[in-house]
């Protein structure tokens, strides 16, 4: 059953949350983002477009796996220091090879504050200590003790797994069920409980982004006109739809679809064809106004699964005047 949401529901269904996320700096010089579930390749819808021959068209993946982002392998190879791996764990400084002459840096990494485990316990009894979720796939067994064991176990009561948008359990054949910290599961007569155990580590590493020539940027919206001030060229002031777009990113702080930000901007237009039309036409004009004024073109990034951010690197600010 396919359920079609009017554009008021679609935005009240929008949650925001945070994700983990790397900047690459790709061979041109620019700098992308990309969260688990991104996409590297030649494709024209992958999160991170790379448009070389040499690149396969789903090159890689960039996965979270327990306390660590990794890019994976699909179609092609990667090599870090003349190396060839299937995965190869994201930290800032790294420079990846995908092909001969074609190489990627990471620039930066932000890794989650916690991470998820699982708990098992019965009758106030609890089996072991609580799992760290590092694996991609784990099976739930109950004999002879109840157990949490890294792999996929054909007839298992239960498996979860990690998606692009987080770890989910699936008890016997139902419905998979997306986890969340303080959730529990009746599992073949025990229970297992869903815990988020702090990474006090975790955070933004970075590099020296000026080395590339991108600059500090402040960014101040003052009643809905924007003025960004960058290092070494004149302050940039934007008015009307392309400013309100930056504007609701600042009030947003985070991922949003598309739609939930364009609807902000025309609440009266209904149609989806239409609302997406002047969606593109003003995105296209922002970024044409920011490259006028020397200012990244990306500072408005789409991440390739229709979501749209305002994509701050370490050191910019963005605040209301």
């Amino acid at each position: 059953m396919v359920t079609t949401l009017s554009l008021p529901e679609m935005r009240m269904s929008y949650v925001s949350r945070m994700s983990p996320y790397v900047i690459f700096q790709l061979p041109s010089g620019e700098l992308v983002k990309a969260t688990p579930g991104s996409i590297l390749g030649r494709l024209s819808s992958a999160s991170v477009r790379i448009d070389d021959p040499r690149v396969s068209e789903a090159h890689a993946l960039v996965s979270l796996r327990g306390s660590e982002l990794k890019l994976l392998t699909l179609r092609g190879s990667i090599r870090v220091d003349g190396r060839r791996d299937a995965d190869v764990i994201l930290e800032a400084g790294l420079r990846i090879q995908l092909a001969r002459g074609v190489e990627l840096k990471v620039v930066a990494v932000e890794l989650p504050s916690s991470m998820t485990a699982l708990q098992l316990y019965s009758q106030g009894k609890t089996f072991g200590d609580a799992v760290e979720l590092t694996r991609s796939v784990y099976a739930i067994m109950p004999q002879p003790e109840p157990r949490i064991v890294p792999r996929y176990v054909q007839g298992a009561p239960a498996h979860v797994w990690n998606t692009s948008d987080g770890w989910c359990i699936r008890l016997g054949e139902g419905e998979r069920v997306q986890l969340e910290a303080g959730a529990t599961f009746a599992v073949a007569g025990f229970t297992v409980a869903v815990v988020s155990l702090p990474l006090p580590e975790a955070g933004m590493t970075e590099t020296v982004f000026s080395e590339r020539g991108y600059t500090t940027l402040q960014i101040i919206d003052r009643d809905g006109t924007i003025h960004i001030h960058a290092t070494g060229h004149a302050s940039l002031v934007l008015n009307g739809k392309p400013a309100q777009i930056i504007s609701e990113l600042i009030s947003m702080e985070v991922l949003a679809p598309w739609y939930v930000v364009a609807g902000e901007i025309w609440p009266r237009t209904r149609d989806l064809k239409v609302l997406r039309r002047n969606w593109d036409q003003c995105l296209n004009r922002l970024r044409k106004k920011l490259r006028e004024g020397g200012i990244r073109d990306n500072l408005v990034n789409a991440d390739g699964t229709g979501n749209i951010e305002l994509f701050l690197l370490p050191g910019d600010a963005a605040s209301l005047g």
